[in-house]
């Protein structure tokens, strides 16, 4: 399996993703929380099947990048403005490859 990617399982089925696909995956479920109030990183790990150590590793990149932003009083991670323009043009490149196939 090249470098970048890893075996994904999304509603009982496998495939090959990228950490582009993880990163979307990481920005869904902290959008996906009641009312905006993200989501903790235990769910982060379960929905997203990725060990504490590799939640971490993407909680750190994503937050200097402020796609995410981690709330102390909470400890929820929530999605950014700018996450949410990445989010939005992901799911739009996403669809024109999907369309081709």
């Amino acid at each position: 399996m090249p470098f970048n990617t890893r075996l994904l399982t999304v509603r009982g089925m496998e495939y090959v993703g990228t950490r582009l696909d993880i990163v979307s995956q990481i920005l869904e479920v902290a959008n996906s929380g009641s009312g905006g109030d993200g989501a903790t990183k235990n769910k982060l790990m379960y929905e997203v099947s990725l060990s504490h150590a590799q939640l971490n590793e993407y909680v750190t990149i994503l937050t200097e990048r402020d796609l995410l932003h981690y709330d102390r009083q909470t400890h929820t991670l929530r999605i950014t403005e700018k996450g949410l323009r990445f989010l939005k043009t992901y799911k739009q490149m996403d669809d024109m490859i999907k369309a081709q196939f």
